[in-house]
């Protein structure tokens, strides 16, 4: 998958992901970014099951936002759902953060 540059983000005006990040406190950049930080995974996992169950996005649209793989935005919703539903403290509580933000900024 072709990455995305710094640019391209400032261009594409993602202001749902500039919002995101703004809320958790990290770059729009590392959550698109090949990072394996499980702090920096966990945000963007929260981030694609923001955009699938508030936005209504589909797995390939949030996919192409990060740059990854549908297959990759369906199973972070999917840990992200069950870690919400086992009463996870740390996912709850940035889940808190940003599960109201509206989706009408892309």
């Amino acid at each position: 998958m072709k990455a995305i540059t710094e640019e391209l983000l400032v261009n594409s005006e993602n202001k749902v992901l500039v919002e995101f990040a703004k809320r958790l406190g990290v770059s729009p950049m590392q959550i698109i970014e090949q990072n394996r930080k499980s702090s920096i995974t966990d945000v963007r996992h929260l981030y694609c099951t923001l955009r699938r169950q508030c936005h209504g996005a589909t797995y390939s649209d949030t996919a192409l936002e990060i740059s990854r793989s549908p297959a990759t935005v369906k199973y972070a919703v999917a840990r992200i759902t069950d870690l919400l539903r086992m009463g996870d403290k740390k996912i709850t509580a940035l889940w808190d953060k940003v599960k109201d933000i509206p989706g009408f900024y892309l």
